[in-house]
């Protein structure tokens, strides 16, 4: 394996021990959905119990009656593994009962499961066809489904319009109402709950919350960092001022906690900003002696490395980058300040801006709701900020849209298209590059919404793991065991994989894979087994790289067996000669075979696809059994080749693809 590929696997093993997170939405052990339980989505992952030597499951849906009998499903599908997403036949207001059955490798069916029973909440009929979209360059659209707030209650639609999950609750707009709604990376959720943090699952089971710990009061935003910790906004209060200049100031502080509710950091506007700077309007209307809403700041997220926040601060429409966690403001930019710690970016006229991005290094994301006299417009702004330069920002592009006060967002794309909710005037759109409209929604809501974020998927982590039945009897002598570890989310994932042998039988190995959706993993441990009365016990760990505590153990305990044989998932033909798999493939630069031979000489060859020789793998004396050989590729070229086994007479071969 080449240098590359090694420094990749150490900086994800890096990944994995910073990325300590709550448990993923779901782990993929025992029964999903969990039995009685009442979902929020129509888009529902099952998942039971596997089953020794089979082939595939099959899994049926039917709505439930007052019987309990099952008749009609309306979900009948096949998995290769004991789980899988139904994404069509479900939908809102129902109770539903399901079932499973395996397959055997001969295509005998096994007797089907007891019955299980969930249910789906009710949608009301306004949520339900509120988001039929204007389509206009579908080709350009970014797939994925779209988060909102509206009104304080929480809704995900498909770019079609199609509700495809919804958390009902108490409606209000402010305190009592749930803000800031976003997907983290381990695929659980978190949003501001009646002024709270909250990270919860896909079934909206509370994981953790900081309730307890904070008065009443926490504002607008909430970002988990990489280690697990959340950053929020929570106001601050001071009085300023003598005679008819005498207020309230309400600031802002940003305060960093752990997940044992443990303040680690804070940064607070009162040390940092003068309060000379204010927005003359709101100080005019505010009463003597009463509350004057000084900064409201509204975002305050990190950038990807964590070492920068970007404070967006509404009132005096200024964003300060601060570094972290020294807390040194690096540059404030945008309306002009009496104080004059505005460095730059006066020329750009924003006016109360709203969520800041910083979605590439030097580059910034933000909503400018432009609350001018005039009152023309709102936009989304990207620009590129180099303090070194002459000309510190550079506007890259901006997109307008009607005006809008008070609230609105913007989101950055993975294809560079840029999506705005216009809050107040309750306007979605998705525009290109080049200001095209690629897809708009005008909701069928009474009251407006604050964000709208796309993801790709509501599952992007789920994963399960095949491999041989517990106490198993395994070979003598040359023995191997195979496992597969299977993506079953809808996202590609990282993948530690740890397999260790306190008796070392077997090779102890600890590697990172990536699997594509809908893709496993084959693994096999290779080991030379005494013939001793003992039992020994094999543990194979899969930990997601960016969900930590939704680490996987598989075990089983094995002992000798005097027949000769392999034993495993991944089953050998009776033929003396035989190429088992070839694990990974495709591959980057290191492949292994493994083979089946008769005692004897044994050549193996790789050819490129026009059938020329690249490499003399192996050529030597085998005994009969099952061997490996691993083949580094580094010098060739990506592409197909074909690896061949001659051995007693006989050829075999396999194809592999090498990608760099």
């Amino acid at each position: 394996m080449n240098d590359a590929i090694s420094l990749l696997h150490r900086l994800i093993s890096v990944i994995i021990i910073l990325l300590s997170a709550s448990s993923s939405a779901i782990a993929l052990q025992g029964i999903h959905p969990p039995e009685d339980s009442t979902l929020v989505s129509k888009y529902v992952m099952f998942c039971w119990e596997s089953v020794a030597d089979v082939s595939m499951y099959q899994l049926q849906t039917a709505v439930s009656d007052s019987d309990s009998s099952f008749v009609d499903p309306v979900v009948d599908l096949m998995s290769d593994w004991q789980a899988i997403l139904v994404k069509d036949g479900l939908d809102f207001g129902n109770p539903y009962v399901w079932r499973t059955r395996a397959i055997t490798k001969d295509l005998d069916t096994l007797e089907w499961s007891d019955l299980r029973y969930f249910s789906i909440i009710n949608l009301p009929d306004s949520i339900r066809n509120g988001f039929e979209p204007e389509i206009y360059v579908s080709e350009k659209m970014e797939p994925g489904v779209n988060f909102i707030s509206h009104a304080g209650i929480l809704s995900v639609f498909e770019s079609s319009g199609e509700v495809v999950w919804y958390q009902g609750g108490r409606r209000g707009w402010w305190r009592n109402g749930k803000l800031d709604f976003r997907q983290l990376r381990n695929g659980n959720f978190s949003s501001l709950d009646d002024g709270y943090t909250r990270i919860f699952d896909i079934y909206n089971e509370t994981i953790w919350t900081n309730r307890r710990e904070i008065e009443r009061g926490e504002h607008h935003t909430t970002y988990q960092k990489a280690d697990g910790n959340i950053i929020y906004l929570y106001p601050k209060y001071e009085f300023h001022g003598e005679g008819a200049n005498r207020r309230r100031y309400q600031g802002d502080i940003i305060i960093e906690m752990n997940k044992e509710h443990e303040i680690v950091w804070s940064w607070n506007c009162f040390d940092y900003l003068s309060i000379e700077d204010v927005d003359q309007d709101v100080f005019d209307r505010s009463p003597v002696n009463g509350h004057f809403d000084w900064t409201h700041s509204n975002a305050c997220p990190m950038d990807i490395n964590e070492e920068y926040i970007y404070l967006s601060i509404r009132n005096l429409s200024r964003i300060v980058k601060i570094a972290y966690p020294s807390g040194e403001i690096e540059w404030s930019m945008g309306k002009e300040a009496v104080s004059g710690d505005v460095d730059f970016g006066h020329d750009l006229n924003i006016i109360h801006q709203h969520c800041t991005d910083p979605f590439e290094e030097d580059k910034l994301l933000f909503f400018d709701n432009h609350v001018d006299e005039d009152r023309e417009f709102s936009r989304a702004m990207v620009v590129n900020i180099d303090p070194d330069l002459e000309e510190p920002v550079q506007l890259i592009r901006e997109h307008y849209i009607p005006f809008s006060e008070g609230m609105g967002s913007s989101y950055y794309l993975p294809n560079k298209n840029i999506l705005i909710n216009s809050g107040s005037t309750l306007e979605f759109y998705e525009f290109t590059p080049d200001s095209q409209t690629v897809w708009m929604v005008r909701p069928e809501l009474v009251e407006p919404s604050y964000q709208i974020k796309r993801v790709e998927s509501l599952y992007p982590l789920a994963f399960v793991i095949n491999g041989p039945a517990d106490s198993s009897v395994i070979i003598s002598l040359n023995a191997s065991i195979a496992f597969q570890i299977c993506n079953v989310g809808e996202v590609s994932q990282y993948f530690h994989y740890s397999f260790e042998d306190s008796l070392d039988w077997f090779e102890n190995e600890s590697c990172v894979v990536e699997i594509q959706p809908g893709q496993h993993f084959n693994f096999v441990a290779f080991g030379y087994v005494p013939q001793v009365e003992r039992w020994n016990t094999l543990i194979l760990t899969v930990t997601p790289a960016l969900a930590p505590d939704l680490s996987e153990t598989y075990i089983i305990n094995v002992q000798p067996d005097e027949q000769d044989g392999f034993y495993g998932e991944l089953s050998f033909s009776s033929e003396d000669l035989a190429i088992q798999s070839c694990y990974p493939n495709p591959f980057n630069d290191q492949v292994r075979l493994l083979f089946k031979v008769p005692e004897g000489d044994v050549h193996v060859t790789a050819f490129d696809i026009q059938g020329r020789k690249v490499a003399d793998i192996f050529r030597d004396w085998m005994s009969s059994g099952i061997h490996h050989i691993d083949w580094n590729a580094d010098r060739l070229r990506s592409g197909v080749y074909f690896l061949k086994l001659d051995a007693g007479g006989k050829t075999y071969s396999q194809r592999v693809t090498l990608l760099r």
